[in-house]
C-alpha cells in the first residue's frame, strides 16, 4: 500500500497552517503597533485635559479600541450607574472582538500541528514496516 499521497497532503496541511499562521501573525502586529500609537495619543491627550482636543481625538476617523472606549462611555453620561455597567461591558465586548480577530486561525493551527506531526509519524512508521516486510 502506498502513502505518499497521504504523506503529501500532511505535509501540504502543515505548510497550508504555518502560512496561515504567520500571516494573521503579521497582520496581528501590524494592528497592535498601530493600536499602541492610538493608545499613547490618546493618553497624552487626556492627560492635557482640554475637551476641545478631547473631542477632537475622539472623533478622528482612525482611533483604537481605547478611543472608541472612551467616546462611548462619554456618551453614557446620563445613563444610572446599573445600566451604566452593562453598557461598558457591551462596549468591552465589541472591543475584545476586534483586538481578537483571526487569533481563532492561530489557535486552530496550535491544536492541529501535533495531530498531524503524529499522523505524518505513523504513515512513517507504516512505510517503515511495509519495507522491512518486502524484504
Amino acid at each position: 500500500m502506498n502513502f505518499n499521497l497521504i504523506h503529501d497532503a500532511v505535509l501540504w496541511a502543515m505548510a497550508l497552517l504555518l502560512a496561515l499562521s504567520i500571516a494573521v501573525i503579521i497582520e496581528r502586529l501590524i494592528y497592535y503597533v498601530f493600536v499602541s500609537r492610538a493608545y499613547a495619543r490618546l493618553t497624552s491627550v487626556l492627560a492635557r485635559n482640554k475637551a476641545e482636543e478631547i473631542h477632537a481625538e475622539l472623533a478622528r476617523s482612525v482611533n483604537g479600541p481605547h478611543a472608541r472606549m472612551v467616546a462611548g462611555v462619554r456618551d453614557l453620561k446620563s445613563a444610572s450607574a446599573e445600566r451604566l455597567d452593562l453598557k461598558v461591558q457591551s462596549l468591552y465586548l465589541v472591543q475584545q472582538a476586534s483586538v481578537r480577530r483571526g487569533l481563532w486561525v492561530v489557535d486552530t493551527a496550535i491544536t492541529l500541528s501535533p495531530l498531524l506531526g503524529l499522523l505524518g509519524t505513523i504513515l512513517g512508521i507504516i512505510d517503515t514496516f511495509t519495507a522491512l516486510a518486502a524484504q
